[in-house]
């Protein structure tokens, strides 16, 4: 329908003046900011950068809407493990999205999509493995929960079964009350910085190696101590977002549960100044034993020579014969560490060469500390985090000399060495007094034989 010029048309003047409404005020022309035809359809592909809070409407249902049209909210970057992972999409202001917003864990984690198909662009990290894909996923429970306070006899929430994203698209009216700033195409991915493995080691130093969250030192087994991202945002590194955590206190941490799947549960720990009733002996040598602290005579070690659980190294980074660094030499012993994990266990001696004698740490390493920082750093970086269970390295002096000593328990799962640059896992053992790399037929019995 066309409208007539107001200013001009002598009907409005006459209606007008039947109605008394003499007086005319002016006011300002109100822009509608709809959406494009071309915005459609990037709406309906890859979405679209929302630059400000004042493209969009808040009301009262609490979901989510860009100029009309409605979007789903969700985590790009989803870190998963062998036990797969659980994300949820939102399409409302539900007590997840509001607890996270407390914790202001919001809006960089979260990104949104009008992709109507329920397909949705995500970047899955298992350990320091990514891989960006799309995936399916289902409607968060807490969202459907939310809509049926508002929408009480629509069955569309009753369950995420009958939920369908285009009947919902299709029936509901959004408005929002905040809209993270990201969309799938101007997602920053949230990664450690840099110079990570320094900052973190400084931090940890600075809290003298004592877990913020139980009290615990762990001065002596500092690979155990990690440092925690409060927002969840790896790339946050500001003092106030960072806490010293023991690997028990950092699986209860939000987004880190993961980390304790298959494993006994932190317990609490209780203030042993007070006597307790019905006390037990400590059995010390049982502590040892289910904590895992290695203690070796090196030398001894060093007399009974190489064989099926030892093996001496010369270096972890310098080459000898070509009288440079080479990765080589580090990925070598990560390989060997993965075959002890997967066949019984071992012990690796580095500053020791083929002949049995002690020469000490390579020259690429100032001191034990910065050998200590590497080697670590190089396991994160081709295992999972929770295989450090089984894998402790420690100093030993020898005649003077530092050496590296790498103790390695049998894993209880089967241990796949990732080599990095989107080359394939591989899955190493031991046999007599070397490692051998298994092919892919080998793998599947060789794993239901030990592993079942």
């Amino acid at each position: 329908m066309k409208l007539p010029n107001y200013n001009s048309s002598q009907m409005w003047d006459s209606l007008r003046s039947q109605m008394g409404a003499t007086e005319i005020i002016k006011v300002d022309t109100v822009e509608y900011h709809g959406l494009t035809k071309k915005e459609l359809e990037e709406l309906s592909t890859k979405g679209i950068v929302v630059e400000s809070l004042d493209d969009i409407v808040n009301a009262v249902d609490g979901t989510f809407e860009l100029k009309g049209k409605k979007v789903l909210v969700y985590i790009k970057e989803q870190r998963t493990s062998m036990w797969g992972s659980n994300y949820k999409y939102h399409i409302s202001q539900c007590s997840t999205i509001t607890d996270q917003q407390r914790r202001k864990r919001y809006n960089r984690r979260y990104v949104q999509t009008t992709r109507v198909d329920g397909l949705f662009e995500v970047i899955q990290q298992f350990g320091y493995r990514e891989n960006k894909k799309f995936i399916k996923m289902d409607v968060c429970i807490n969202c459907l929960k939310h809509m049926r306070t508002t929408y009480r006899n629509d069955s569309l929430f009753s369950s995420f079964p009958n939920f369908s994203i285009n009947k919902y698209f299709q029936t509901y009216s959004n408005k929002i009350k905040a809209l993270p700033p990201n969309t799938p195409q101007t997602y920053k991915e949230d990664n450690y910085s840099t110079d990570w493995s320094r900052l973190s080691r400084a931090i940890r130093e600075e809290k003298n190696w004592v877990c913020e969250g139980c009290g615990n030192s762990y001065v002596n087994h500092k690979g155990e101590l990690h440092v925690h991202h409060i927002n969840g945002l790896r790339s946050d590194n500001s003092k106030e977002n960072l806490a010293v955590l023991c690997k028990s206190c950092h699986t209860i941490q939000t987004g880190h549960e993961h980390m304790g799947k298959g494993k006994p549960k932190a317990k609490k720990i209780f203030n042993l100044s007070k006597p307790i009733k019905n006390e037990k002996p400590i059995d010390v040598e049982k502590i040892k034993a289910n904590n895992f602290i290695p203690s070796y005579d090196c030398k001894k070690i060093i007399e009974h020579g190489e064989g099926e659980k030892i093996e001496f190294k010369s270096a972890l980074k310098w080459n000898q014969h070509r009288k440079c660094d080479d990765i080589e030499i580090i990925m070598s012993i990560l390989r060997t560490v993965s075959a002890f994990m997967n066949s019984d266990g071992g012990i690796l001696l580095v500053g020791v060469n083929d002949s049995g004698q002690s020469i000490g740490i390579d020259k690429s390493f100032k001191n034990f500390d910065k050998a200590n920082l590497y080697f670590g750093n190089k396991f994160n970086q081709h295992f999972e985090s929770h295989l450090s269970l089984y894998c402790k390295w420690d100093r030993e002096a020898i005649e003077g000399k530092d050496i590296m000593i790498i103790t390695v328990k049998p894993s209880p799962q089967p241990v796949h060495f990732n080599p990095g640059n989107n080359v394939p896992s591989e899955f190493w053992i031991r046999q007599g007094a070397r490692k051998t790399q298994l092919d892919s037929k080998d793998i599947i019995p060789y794993i239901s034989n030990r592993f079942s």
